[in-house]
């Protein structure tokens, strides 16, 4: 068995795992990292299922990877990442509606049903272009207490 003398050990070659490693190696690091399967890429691998057809295998949607600052600084783009954007990326269920995030902050603030803690603010500033502020941010603040 062969012995490596590094600085840290990554287990698992997923998105996490290759993150972590290349991190590490950044920052100067020996890194060995360890994978079970043949191919690194654990549940974002893609395959090519028909000739001239490539799919994901696993799970294809990772909305808050495109604004991660960790993954920017590794500057994938650099080595062939093109990122697909789905007009909206992320659902959350609030009674018989929903909360839907999509590609921009004032057309999210726009399709939240009014009387939502947060939304009218939200959608006032993004129609006056002046950044958003809802009123729980400007009382952690200090805000509200000052003006008020």
């Amino acid at each position: 068995m062969p012995v490596f003398e590094v600085d840290a050990v990554v287990v698992g070659g997923g998105h996490h795992g290759l993150v972590a490693a290349a991190v590490l190696a950044d920052a100067g690091w020996d890194v060995l990292l360890l994978e079970a399967q043949p191919e690194l890429g654990g549940a974002v691998r893609s395959t090519e299922w028909h000739p001239g057809f490539v799919a994901d295998r696993f799970s294809a949607c990772y909305p808050l990877a495109a604004v991660s600052p960790v993954l920017r600084a590794l500057e994938l783009e650099r080595h062939g990442l093109q990122w697909a954007l789905a007009p909206a990326v992320l659902a959350h269920p609030m009674g018989s509606a929903a909360a839907v995030r999509s590609g921009s902050r004032c057309s999210t603030a726009a399709a939240v049903p009014s009387g939502r803690s947060g939304c009218a603010s939200t959608a006032g500033a993004c129609a006056q272009r002046r950044p958003c502020r809802s009123s729980s941010s400007a009382r952690s603040t200090g805000e509200a207490a000052a003006s008020g």
